[in-house]
């Protein structure tokens, strides 16, 4: 967060979803690093969101399943600005991301999102069956979106198809990237340009032309911004 927010300028206001408990000192020292960042607690956001979705059955049990699929419903529909822009932890920028600052001014309706590494849900044969036209590359670490104001509606007839197929296509539980990338061929979501980079295998071939990079749990990669040489070790949560 702090890369975008060097590279990006005060444009966006910063809010967090925290999934745990925060002590204040926890809450003290987030807050001198981002002056006014908003953090919406998980007692808070479930609240909220059992409101929001109670009309949507199927959501609110997809979003009772974990952490991701949290991910798929609060940033979206507990926002207070048309525009959203979501990043996992492990996302670095090295320069201005002008194609995510241009969703200030796009067309609503709008949502692009990070290219994944290799074939993606391609080697889901039961999967690519059952959505032929799925986004096989689709990457939910950095997504920036106008999302449409029906958002529950669009995953509501979906998501008993994916609990069905999560056993015999092998999915992962309670994704959060695999509805969205079975819905954006339907609403016109396009990939963020190559430079918006999710593959670490960049930086060990000398490579400098991305705007940002996407680390992943397992990467431990040594980079220099500015000049300066920094060393990022990322680790999944417990």
């Amino acid at each position: 967060m702090a890369s975008f927010f060097y590279f990006a300028g005060n444009v966006f206001s910063l809010v967090v979803h925290a999934d745990n408990e925060w002590t204040p000192e926890q809450l003290a020292l987030f807050g001198g690093h981002f002056r006014g960042v908003k953090i919406i607690p998980r007692a808070e956001s479930d609240v909220l969101m059992s409101d929001v979705l109670k009309e949507f059955p199927a959501c609110h049990r997809y979003r009772r399943s974990g952490a991701y699929g949290r991910k798929l419903f609060d940033p979206y529909l507990l926002r207070s600005l048309p525009c959203l822009i979501l990043l996992d932890s492990d996302v670095l920028f090295f320069r201005k991301p002008n194609e995510l600052l241009d969703i200030v001014s796009a067309d609503a309706d709008t949502l692009l999102y990070n290219l994944e590494i290799g074939e993606g849900y391609a080697s889901k044969p039961a999967l690519m069956a059952a959505f032929p036209k799925l986004h096989t590359q689709f990457n939910a670490g950095l997504i920036a979106t106008r999302p449409p104001e029906n958002w529950p509606g669009l995953f509501e007839e979906l998501i008993p198809t994916l609990e069905h197929l999560r056993s015999t296509a092998g999915l992962r539980p309670g994704s959060d990237q695999l509805p969205l990338a079975c819905v954006a061929h339907w609403q016109g979501w396009r990939p963020l340009h190559s430079s918006y980079s999710s593959n670490p295998e960049r930086f060990r071939k000398n490579r400098t032309d991305f705007t940002s990079m996407h680390f992943h749990s397992w990467a431990r990669e040594g980079f220099t911004i500015d000049g300066i040489p920094w060393f990022l070790t990322t680790i999944n949560a417990a």
